[in-house]
């Protein structure tokens, strides 16, 4: 929804190949591989990427110098990963490889979504994502932002109410009852466990706005 917001304060027309519970790349943790005839797929990068570059630009005329490449990956990956483990490293070469594949095929104004919390796993990905975009804005240019979103999580849980919070962080337990749900889902940070409310949707809108006209590079 934050994505929905910034579209709307640019002015911009927005392709969204996000899907939920998605990860990085199925063939990284032993809960998702096709290599384990008892796992789960899911949506990975890998194949939102193949579906852009197959219709996406049937979709829009995109110009590549006019176009934001928004990704954000990460809190799926870790508890995949804190489930039953997998190989880090896949997860990393596939994330970026997908990013020198958008490179490649023009994208020179790149954004990627930094986690709310920190884990140890997210925090060795972040750090090589981050590093090579940055050697990326070296060698050719691109234009990067990233946005971590701790340091805005991390006010709101300090001091809540000086955001508009007035209800629990959390309005549901789970995603499967609303049984001692809350009656304002938007006085609270999360709808559900992990999954921002409308009014933290907002607030993300702005912090990568300020990311974007005050840290990019």
């Amino acid at each position: 929804m934050w994505s929905e917001r910034l579209e709307m304060d640019l002015n911009a027309k927005l392709l969204d190949y996000s899907w939920g519970g998605a990860i990085i790349d199925n063939f990284a943790y032993n809960t998702t591989t096709p290599l384990n005839a008892s796992a789960v797929q899911r949506s990975d990068f890998v194949s939102q990427a193949a579906l852009f570059a197959l219709q996406g630009r049937f979709l829009d005329a995109l110009v590549p110098e006019e176009t934001l490449y928004t990704v954000g990956f990460g809190i799926n990956d870790n508890g995949q990963f804190s489930i039953a483990g997998g190989d880090i490293d896949i997860a990393i070469n596939t994330y970026l490889t997908k990013l020198a594949e958008l490179q490649a095929a023009g994208a020179k104004n790149i954004l990627i979504h930094g986690m709310y919390t920190s884990h140890s796993f997210t925090t060795t990905l972040q750090s090589r994502i981050f590093a090579y975009l940055v050697d990326s804005h070296s060698q050719n240019s691109t234009n990067i932002a990233f946005v971590d979103l701790q340091p805005l999580f991390g006010a709101i849980s300090a001091n809540p109410s000086a955001f508009g919070y007035t209800g629990n962080a959390t309005c549901l337990i789970s995603a499967t009852t609303i049984v001692g749900g809350c009656e304002e889902p938007d006085t609270s940070v999360f709808y559900i466990p992990g999954h921002p409310s409308m009014t933290t949707h907002g607030l993300i809108n702005e912090y990568t706005q300020t990311v974007l006209r005050e840290c990019a590079i």
